[in-house]
């Protein structure tokens, strides 16, 4: 069976943690020795990143890379016996879209017309929220079957669909564990925190961490660091909370630059405020590369992929005493405790493989 997992990005430089995930698959496919490609489009590249294909510079604007994008869709339907899909809201062509041949699936990560709205704040976000649920119903129609992250996602799709008809499969997020390494262990000192994302949107809940430290008693003693980029209004905030001396950020850090960060860390951050885009459930690709780099993860959400058990993963709230209690415990485990309790449920290679076998069972032929 022939398969292709294709995205479009405004941005691949911006969504990073897509890029990444991507890649992970890629690897995953190879290893196995699958028939199975991977394509991303966007408006830049990223070094070392070979399956990313670059628009024209003719194409500027949104459109008509939606419009070139659906071209390209349609000329892989003639090849591929199974197109996977990134879901793309508020898409102008995908409701026109007919496969020649593939059977099409779209891959879910967000309910995408409530992310909408937390992305665009306003009139904006209503506007693109309610053009992404009267193209949605239309578009969702077209495909063979819905892929989600999460089994929330995955019912949210058929009830906006208003379908039951549609083949699903929950397909958690993974890394490539033999090739993500341990970080080294700098660990001493102020407890050190660090916050990754590509961009800090309001669901990652930065401003809610940042206003409970400021209250911490023992704030001295920590050190927040900030990877990816930081929004105006969260820059303001530290200011504004005199926390400029406890708050290092980074900004956007190369894949060695960003390993340096979190060989200091001794815990990692996950979201906070999953509930302002509409989720209960999250399986995030930044908690799986934190635990494979030997980092443990403090969270605001339940991650649907870690049992509730285990150690390196605890949730709460966006408390510095209690990220700086449990922080200060992990110090007693090593690196390596981290990245062997975590195998079984983030290597990438596993979930691929579970995917294709769920695809030749309901596709093949």
């Amino acid at each position: 069976m022939k398969i292709l997992h294709v995205a479009t990005l405004n941005s691949a430089s911006s969504n990073i943690g897509v890029v990444h995930q991507m890649q992970y698959e890629r690897y995953a496919a190879r290893e196995l020795g699958l028939d199975w490609d991977v394509e991303l489009w966007a408006g830049d590249s990223v070094d070392g990143f070979e399956f990313i294909n670059v628009y024209p510079e003719s194409l500027r604007s949104r459109i008509s890379r939606r419009y070139h994008f659906f071209k390209i869709l349609k000329s892989a339907s003639r090849s591929y016996d199974v197109v996977l899909l990134r879901y793309m809201p508020g898409d102008l062509f995908l409701p026109f879209f007919i496969s020649d041949k593939a059977r099409v699936c779209f891959v879910h990560h967000s309910k995408e017309d409530v992310a909408l709205r937390s992305m665009f704040p306003g009139a904006k976000g209503f506007l693109f929220s309610l053009l992404e649920r009267f193209l949605g119903v239309l578009s969702l129609r077209k495909a063979n079957g819905f892929i989600g992250v999460t089994q929330e996602l995955v019912r949210y799709e058929f009830s906006r669909a208003f379908c039951s008809s549609k083949k699903s499969f929950v397909y958690p997020n993974g890394i490539d564990y033999a090739r993500f390494d341990l970080v080294g262990d700098g660990r001493g000192g102020k407890i050190k925190v660090a916050f990754v994302a590509s961009r800090f949107f309001s669901w990652h809940g930065l401003s809610l961490i940042l206003e409970d430290l400021s209250h911490f008693s023992r704030r001295d003693d920590v050190e927040l660091h900030l990877v990816g980029e930081v929004l105006q209004g969260d820059l303001q905030l530290i200011e504004e909370l005199a926390l400029k001396s406890n708050v290092i950020v980074h900004g956007k850090l190369s894949v060695s630059e960003l390993r340096d960060v979190l060989s200091t860390a001794d815990v990692g951050l996950a979201s906070f405020g999953l509930g302002q885009a509409g989720i209960a459930e999250a399986c995030t690709l930044k908690v799986r590369e934190y635990l494979a780099a030997g980092i443990p993860v403090y969270s605001g959400h339940v991650d649907v992929g870690v049992p509730d058990s285990f150690e390196f993963y605890s949730v709460g709230g966006p408390n510095f005493s209690e990220i700086y209690s449990y922080a200060t415990d992990m110090r007693r485990f090593s690196r390596q405790d981290v990245r062997n309790s975590a195998r079984s449920f983030i290597d990438k290679k596993y979930l691929v493989k579970d995917l294709y076998a769920w695809l030749v069972l309901n596709f093949k032929g």
